[in-house]
C-alpha cells in the first residue's frame, strides 16, 4: 500500500506505536477504494461467560494498492518495515504471515449510526488517567493474570459518568471507551467526542479517531 506523504506514513507509524502497549499486539488493515482502516481491540471478553463488551480503536487514512485487501498481521512486524523504508519512500509492504484473533469476526456496522451525545475530550483523559492509576493501587506486587484480569474488568467496565442528573445518562459507557482513547491519542484538548449507537454498538468519534464498543444482549 502507498500513503499520499510522508505525514500520513509517520501518522500511521504513531498510530501501531501506541497501540502496543494497550493491545494484542496485532492491527487489521482493511484497505478499499483508497480507504485505509486501521483497526486494533484494546479490550475483549475472555470466554463465552464473559458479559466484557468487545473494544476497538480505529483510524481512517487515505493510502492506495492495486487490489483491496483485509488483512491480520503482526504490529510488531509492520513498525519494523516502515523503519526498513528509505528516505522519502512511501510504499509499504503487509507481511506474508497473517496473524489470527477472535475479534477479527466481530464487525461494527456500516450504517445506521444515530447520535446520541457528546462527551467533554477532557474528562474523558481525567477519567482514563484516573483508571489507570486505580488499577495500578490494586493490583499487589507480582500478581498473576487471574488478579490482572478482574482489577481491570472492574475498573474498565464501570460506567463513565455523564452527568449529575439520572436522565442524562441514558446509554452506559464503559471507562475502556476513555482509556482506549487517551491510548490511542484521539482526545485532543479543546474538543468534545460524538456519542453514536447503532443496535448493540456505540462509536465515540474525534477528528483523529474512533473507539466502537460491542455490547452483548
Amino acid at each position: 500500500m502507498k500513503f499520499a506523504d510522508t505525514e500520513s506514513l509517520s501518522d500511521f507509524r504513531l498510530f501501531l506505536e501506541r497501540s502496543m502497549p494497550v493491545t494484542d499486539s496485532v492491527v487489521r488493515l482493511t484497505l478499499s477504494e483508497d480507504v485505509l482502516r486501521i483497526t486494533v481491540c484494546t479490550f475483549a471478553p475472555f470466554g463465552l461467560l464473559d458479559e466484557a463488551p468487545t473494544v476497538l480503536g480505529m483510524r481512517i487514512m487515505h493510502a492506495t494498492d492495486s487490489e483491496p485487501f483485509d488483512a491480520l498481521v503482526s504490529t510488531r512486524g509492520m513498525l519494523d518495515r516502515i523503519a526498513h523504508l528509505s528516505y522519502g519512500e512511501l510504499e509499504l509492504g503487509i507481511p506474508p504471515m497473517r496473524e489470527s484473533a477472535a475479534w477479527v469476526g466481530i464487525d461494527p456496522p456500516k450504517g445506521g449510526w444515530e447520535k446520541i451525545g457528546e462527551l467533554d475530550v477532557a474528562l474523558l483523559s481525567k477519567d482514563a488517567l484516573a483508571g489507570i492509576e486505580e488499577v495500578a493501587e490494586a493490583l499487589p506486587h507480582s500478581p498473576g493474570d487471574l488478579v490482572v484480569r478482574d482489577v481491570r474488568s472492574r475498573v474498565w467496565n464501570a460506567p463513565i459518568e455523564m452527568g449529575s442528573e439520572p436522565d442524562k445518562q441514558k446509554v452506559a459507557v464503559p471507562r475502556s471507551v476513555a482509556f482506549t482513547g487517551h491510548m490511542l491519542g484521539f482526545l485532543s484538548a479543546g474538543e468534545s467526542a460524538q456519542l453514536f449507537e447503532s443496535g448493540n454498538w456505540l462509536r465515540l468519534s474525534t477528528a483523529l479517531g474512533h473507539v466502537l464498543v460491542g455490547r452483548r444482549n
